[in-house]
């Protein structure tokens, strides 16, 4: 039999229900080979250390199973007919307690059995795929690399600061490290509109963008592979500085959230690439986390004065074709995509190389005009 397990709320007293109704589940009940685990912590009170528990009993020895009210349910462990401890939990849904009380009495329909092993089969593909993709690239060495290489930047400008920059750095530091400023960028410094990705402004700006990076960044540098992912960052980050560039070209902008939208950018195009052959469960998370993420920022950075939004949005796009020219042509079950990994590689620097040298020409002679 495969093992089915839940996420709990373990109370010690049925009292402690309504308090406890918006915690987050600290212990899990696993079922498997006719026997249940309890592993995890109870509910602890104010100042009370932390009790825990981590027991098996065979399902014969299990009575007094009852949902008591919407995810409150109990049941108690019986030895030679006597009670040893009734436990109170709370399921994480009212369907699940339902369903873990089926599972407690063996009173489970067959129609819903049917619907958790499906359940239970896409869940283990989906652990299955990120399994086969971690093995295939076990360290994100690039998303490590970059972040050293901004948090090296970012100790440098302290430093030169003399701890000013933590906080509020300075215009002159900014663009001596390599921020973006359009009169310097389009007049023989072009190198800013990448080097301005690895600078940031303060604090909170490093270590919220870092923190995005190491999350988003482990998965999508697996799928694509070192060299992919690597190109799709670069490239995300110079059509972030060129739109920003177009829209505030006298604004001095530096950051790495224009690159970062475009892993997220190149993450959607995976995904549209890839979506009728990927575990569902899995993707269609990641998927929709991601759209959440980018629809959140965007408007974030419209409503708050003092955001890029142009960067965001350039980096969003670029990533998107990139992505999309990263992963064709290749076969979902290849991790990273290799399948023609030099013609594939060849036309994504191409790609990136074009849309630069077509943005610097349009952003001249737009200048031109303007003048």
């Amino acid at each position: 039999m495969e093992s089915f397990s839940y996420r709990i709320v373990l109370l010690k007293d049925e009292s402690q229900a309504a308090k406890a109704e918006k915690v987050r589940p600290q212990a899990t009940l696993t079922f498997a080979d006719g026997c249940v685990t309890i592993e995890g912590a109870y509910l602890s009170t104010s100042f009370a250390l932390e009790k825990t528990i981590y027991q098996t009993y065979p399902m014969t020895a299990l009575g007094a199973v009852r949902q008591l009210q919407g995810r409150l349910f109990q049941f108690s462990h019986r030895v030679d007919g006597e009670t040893v401890e009734t436990f109170f939990a709370l399921a994480k849904t009212e369907e699940e307690a339902r369903i873990i009380v089926g599972f407690l009495t063996g009173n489970l329909p067959d129609a819903l059995l049917e619907v958790i092993e499906k359940y239970q089969e896409k869940r283990n593909q989906s652990q299955q795929f990120m399994q086969k993709v971690v093995e295939s690239v076990p360290i994100p060495f690039v998303t490590w690399c970059i972040f050293g290489l901004c948090t090296l930047i970012f100790l440098g400008m302290v430093i030169l600061s003399y701890g000013e920059s933590l906080t509020s750095p300075t215009v002159e530091i900014l663009l001596l490290l390599g921020a973006d400023y359009g009169p310097l960028t389009l007049y023989g410094e072009e190198w800013r509109l990448l080097t301005s990705a690895f600078v940031h402004i303060g604090t909170f700006h490093f270590l919220f963008n870092m923190l995005i990076l190491l999350q988003s960044g482990d998965l999508i540098e697996r799928l694509y592979g070192h060299f992919t992912f690597a190109v799709i960052y670069i490239g995300s980050a110079v059509t972030g500085s060129l739109l920003s560039l177009t829209f505030q070209p006298v604004v001095v902008s530096a950051g790495a959230s224009g690159a970062i939208f475009g892993i997220y950018g190149a993450l959607v195009a995976y995904y549209l690439c890839h979506c009728r052959q990927l575990p569902v469960i899995l993707f269609e998370g990641v998927f929709k986390g991601s759209l959440a993420f980018i629809a959140y920022n965007l408007f974030f950075g419209a409503i708050v004065p003092g955001i890029n939004n142009w960067a965001h949005l350039g980096g969003l796009l670029g990533g998107f074709l990139f992505g999309l020219v990263g992963c064709i042509p290749s076969s979902y079950d290849e991790f990273p995509c290799r399948g023609h990994a030099p013609l594939r590689g060849l036309l994504l620097v191409s790609v990136v190389a074009l849309v630069t040298w077509g943005g610097l020409c349009f952003l001249w002679e737009w200048t031109k005009l303007v003048e």
